[in-house]
């Protein structure tokens, strides 16, 4: 598949969200500055890896492992529709952190689900306000 263009790349990479991509086994093809900056791992860590391989993962707020089960990212590729939940990644210094995410299919020219695209955002800072 080709993923995609240079000026793709740079407009996701321009975002302060975090953008990754990844194909039918959840193998990442692209993974943005932005991941890189709210997760610790740079493109070169993760590139070719399964995002449950012990990079992120994901838990919900009972401490359930979503890479096992309800990954927002499997969900959005069954289903065929966008998936948002709120989760808790593991950053590569060993802390989670409360993230908003959006998962949607990622389709071939001919409508084919060929991968899924995850944009995250750090809400620690909100998730703490609301805890008052």
């Amino acid at each position: 598949m080709t993923l995609l263009s240079p000026e793709s790349r740079r407009l996701l990479d321009s975002m302060l969200d975090g953008v990754y991509i990844v194909d039918l086994q959840r193998r990442i093809l692209f993974w943005s500055k932005g991941a890189e900056a709210l997760t610790g791992y740079s493109p070169a860590e993760v590139a070719g890896k399964g995002c449950g391989e012990g990079i992120l993962n994901h838990i919900d707020a009972n401490g359930n492992l979503l890479c096992e089960g309800d990954c927002p990212l499997t969900e959005a590729m069954k289903s065929g529709q966008p998936v948002r939940k709120r989760i808790y990644p593991l950053h590569k210094a060993g802390h989670r952190f409360a993230a908003r995410v959006h998962a949607v299919p990622v389709r071939d020219a001919s409508g084919r689900t060929v991968g899924a695209m995850e944009v995250f955002r750090d809400v620690s800072d909100e998730e703490r306000f609301y805890a008052r």
